[in-house]
């Protein structure tokens, strides 16, 4: 009777729950997976080159078209600073032309496409002085341009590093801020570049090169008008073509300062430049199509009023808000660029 007892009154042994316990993660086995969901967020997205490329550039444009208050701020700031050349050419055109009358037997002439020669030649003659007042206009009306353009790369490449991509114009003066010295280290840099590249093209270097097609270099000696003005062309093509490529590694070296949070401006420029000799073509693709776009853009405005569409006086306020617009996309498509070829290592 006691054994019994004894046998009815031991604990009844609890169910084995190990399993359960060990179906959850610890926190050892949970840090390795929020590192692998951080660098899948890096991940480049899937795709081909090219269909990444037009991702970025059209992610850019969304990034500054989804800030209308930031481009309303920089379409003002860029009419300002256009307003001293503007204020020039209109005294004299005023002083010049403002008093001329069509003669009633004259087509109607558009300034959009083309002005008659005589409204120039009488230009000419009424302000003799007008191209060196334009012209001390304009210098200091391209320094601040400059230094503007600077601010508006800074502002967006900051925007488009970025994790909290903040939609008010305090953060993007705060970002332009941040970067603004920065990247004028790298437009100081800049300048001996663009110096050597004007200088090989119209001076020793491409006279000597010019002299391999022309006698004497001389384009008037040429054999016919087309092969002068094709020579002429090239070489004025190649010339842009090596400005855009300046200016693009340049681009590219404040994008990898951004996205990588350094400061060094030389180390950025000799970044941007293994960048470009990394991806040419990709490169080139974010800036053609951003210039692409603008350029449609701007055929669009101005179609639009020679059918008077819309008002010639909305052309003032259109065109520079697609310009910086366009700008902002190139720039915050360099940015994804950069950042997708430092996350693409990392990840293979």
């Amino acid at each position: 009777m006691s054994e019994q007892n004894k046998t009815n009154t031991e604990p009844t042994p609890m169910p084995d729950t190990t399993m359960v316990v060990d179906a959850f993660p610890t926190e050892e086995e949970q840090a390795p997976q929020h590192a692998a969901a951080a660098q899948a967020q890096t991940t480049p997205e899937p795709g081909s080159p090219r269909k990444r490329v037009i991702s970025h550039v059209f992610s850019g444009l969304g990034l500054a078209l989804g800030r209308p208050r930031v481009l309303l701020t920089l379409v003002c700031l860029s009419l300002l600073l256009g307003l001293p050349t503007a204020v020039a050419v209109y005294s004299g055109a005023f002083s010049g032309v403002g008093q001329l009358v069509e003669h009633p037997t004259d087509a109607k002439f558009d300034f959009l496409q083309v002005a008659p020669s005589w409204v120039l030649g009488e230009w000419q003659r009424s302000s003799p002085g007008l191209m060196s007042g334009v012209g001390s206009a304009i210098t200091p009306s391209v320094l601040a341009a400059s230094i503007f353009g600077l601010l508006v790369c800074a502002g967006f490449m900051g925007i488009a590093a970025s994790r909290k991509r903040e939609h008010s114009l305090i953060s993007f003066l705060r970002e332009g801020g941040t970067w603004f010295f920065p990247f004028f280290r790298t437009w100081i840099l800049g300048m001996p570049l663009f110096f050597a590249v004007t200088w090989l093209f119209w001076s020793n270097p491409g006279d000597w090169v010019m002299k391999q097609f022309l006698t004497d270099g001389d384009i008037n000696q040429a054999n016919s008008e087309s092969i002068a003005r094709w020579i002429t062309g090239s070489r004025e093509v190649l010339y842009l073509l090596a400005l855009v490529v300046v200016e693009l590694c340049l681009d590219l070296g404040r994008a990898a300062m951004v996205v990588g949070g350094k400061s060094s401006a030389l180390l950025a420029v000799l970044r941007g430049v293994g960048q470009f000799l990394l991806e040419p073509l990709r490169a080139l693709g974010v800036v053609s199509i951003g210039f692409a776009i603008e350029l449609a853009w701007l055929a669009v405005c101005l179609e639009a009023a020679k059918r008077e569409l819309i008002p010639m006086w909305s052309l003032a306020v259109l065109i520079p808000l697609g310009r910086i617009s366009c700008r902002g996309a190139r720039y915050a498509g360099l940015v994804g660029l950069v950042g997708e070829t430092r996350a693409a290592p990392s990840n293979s």
